[in-house]
């Protein structure tokens, strides 16, 4: 085989395994071939990938040593980044007997019901086959948990494992309730039933036996974090100098903050300042109306600056959260790139519900002020999110539609809201540029807090305090966000992202001179699919000096 060939054979036999042994994955990516199947997470199946793991990571070593085009060296560093941040969590951070939180989304069954991929009478026995696995599925994850665990971490499973034996319960039979084949319809409640009450035991488990021995060590360590950066982003930068990139980030966007709060209410505090921006917002029948209309707008102004090529003129679809969603404000759910069939993409909004109280119906609303709004729309769809997935499509390789980095994904959207304005999006109009300004507050702290909490013995209540004197934040939605840092160190990607992306801009500008324009550097970032934004750099710069911040 050519050089080339051997780079496709192993990516194809990679991708294949991992599949295999994690169809969760191969599902969301859209290969029909995994629906209705869960992994088998048994110790004895995630030692024997592991093994092989570190075969696909020496033949990519060997492969490294051949002649190759830019993009096919392009893809095999991403597979041997794949390669070796499966490992790092297998290995180092022990996700499968340290992080419960690690199993949830294997429970999800969300796919059958809200995507037409097939008749619903088929969707119902996908649907029913995924049930049935769930109570061995448990069973294996009480045998790999090792205890004692992260009381954050398990006490915020706990809460995620109850909402999908409430979901299995209330909306899943309800949804598939009209299918007329009474033996599909009986094999789906029994699998249901099945479902909730191997639910009802673990969550028992791990009330009774987990937490009473759970302590409040979280922090993955500083070598951990140095290795999370280099596997999953290829970022190796000292983290004190990290920290100090993050701190003088957060000082910069602050007194911006504060300088356009002043000019706008004079006198007045910066929570005074966010209160009137707030009352500024749709009510509930109108919100999706207004949501649709302000996509339009941000559309149309995308394609009349010629900022970025919108590849489709498929819309994606503003619609009300669904139930198993409504933890979430808002969020961008796309097909996986190799999905043929229900291809539709959505934008969910979660509105407020009918039996609310109006006082708590209009404390929800001010969430959804029209410039906060705005800025998530660009964060979500145009041209964030749903954007980037239309690239995505037509990037030149699987390793490039397949592979991705945190920091590239929400890199990109975070980027997207500071460009928009910059780009003139709402020009002289003071509370857009507030907005922005308050969620990358929100970001720059994030960033800080991570790499204090996981390498440094923040506590907690330290960066719940944090996070409510520079991001200007509630206790509650503080202490939510501190609470996430602990499972989720990676949440400084987004400002790590948007950070090395400017820097990619900066350079590709200079590098290109008077031919440099910010759609071209748009379209060329994006055709890549989601590579870390270092590996971009050897595709687009001729000279690249490595400095990504």
């Amino acid at each position: 085989m050519s050089v080339q060939e051997q780079l496709n054979d192993l990516v194809n036999r990679f991708y294949d395994d991992y599949f295999s042994y994690n169809p969760t994955e191969g599902r969301y990516a859209g290969f029909h071939r995994y629906l209705g199947k869960i992994p088998d997470f048994s110790y004895e199946n995630i030692m024997g990938f592991l093994k092989r793991l570190r075969f696909y990571e020496l033949e990519a070593e060997r492969l490294g040593e051949e002649n190759l085009s830019l993009q096919d060296s392009a893809d095999l560093a991403q597979l041997t980044q794949a390669v070796k941040y499966e490992r790092f969590g297998l290995l180092q951070l022990r996700w499968w007997a340290e992080d419960p939180m690690a199993y949830e989304f294997h429970l999800d069954v969300s796919t059958y019901l809200k995507r037409n991929y097939d008749t619903i009478t088929v969707r119902a026995q996908h649907t029913a086959d995924h049930l049935k696995a769930i109570p061995h599925f448990l069973d294996q994850q009480k045998f790999n948990l090792q205890s004692p665990l992260p009381k954050i971490n398990l006490t915020t499973t706990i809460e995620m494992y109850k909402g999908y034996r409430d979901f299995y319960r209330e909306d899943v039979l309800q949804y598939f309730s009209e299918i007329e084949e009474d033996s599909i319809l009986l094999d789906l409640e029994q699998s249901v039933i099945r479902a909730t009450k191997a639910l009802d035991i673990f969550i028992k488990y791990m009330e009774e036996i987990l937490l009473p021995e759970s302590t409040d060590t979280f922090a993955i360590g500083r070598f951990n974090y140095i290795d999370m950066l280099r596997h999953g982003e290829r970022v190796e930068i000292e983290l004190d100098k990290l920290l100090r990139i993050g701190e003088e980030d957060l000082s910069r966007n602050s007194l911006m903050f504060e300088e356009l709060a002043q000019e706008f209410m004079p006198g007045k505090s910066v929570q005074e300042v966010m209160a009137e921006v707030a009352k500024d917002h749709p009510q509930a029948d109108s919100l999706i109306s207004d949501t649709e209309e302000m996509l339009e707008a941000i559309r149309d102004f995308i394609i009349e600056k010629d900022l970025v090529t919108i590849p489709s003129e498929v819309r994606i679809n503003v619609e009300e959260t669904p139930s198993f969603y409504r933890w979430a404000f808002a969020m961008c759910d796309t097909p996986g790139p190799y999905e043929k069939s229900a291809t539709e993409s959505f934008y969910y909004v979660t509105n407020v519900l009918d039996e609310w109280p109006d006082k708590k119906k209009e404390e929800w609303l001010t969430k959804f002020d029209y410039a906060t709004l705005d800025g998530v729309s660009v964060h979500e769809a145009y041209p964030g999110h749903y954007v980037h997935y239309l690239h995505t499509l037509s990037a030149p390789s699987k390793v490039s539609k397949l592979a991705g980095a945190y920091s590239f994904w929400e890199g990109w959207a975070h980027y997207s809201e500071e460009m928009m304005l910059d780009e003139g999006w709402h020009e002289g109009e003071a509370r857009y540029r507030l907005a922005q300004l308050s969620e990358a507050l929100l970001r720059d702290c994030r960033f800080i807090c991570s790499i204090k909490m996981h390498t440094q013995k923040m506590t907690v209540e330290e960066a719940k305090d944090f996070l409510m004197e520079n991001a200007l934040m509630a206790e509650t939605p503080a202490q939510k966000e501190a609470e996430r840092g602990t499972f989720d160190p990676g949440y400084l990607n987004y400002t790590l992202g948007k950070l090395m992306i400017l820097k990619l801009r900066e350079d590709w500008k200079a590098q290109e001179g008077d031919v440099f324009s910010v759609k071209r550097f748009h379209d060329t970032l994006l055709s890549f699919g989601a590579p870390p934004v270092p590996l971009v750099r050897q595709l687009m710069l001729t000279d690249d000096d490595g400095k990504i911040l």
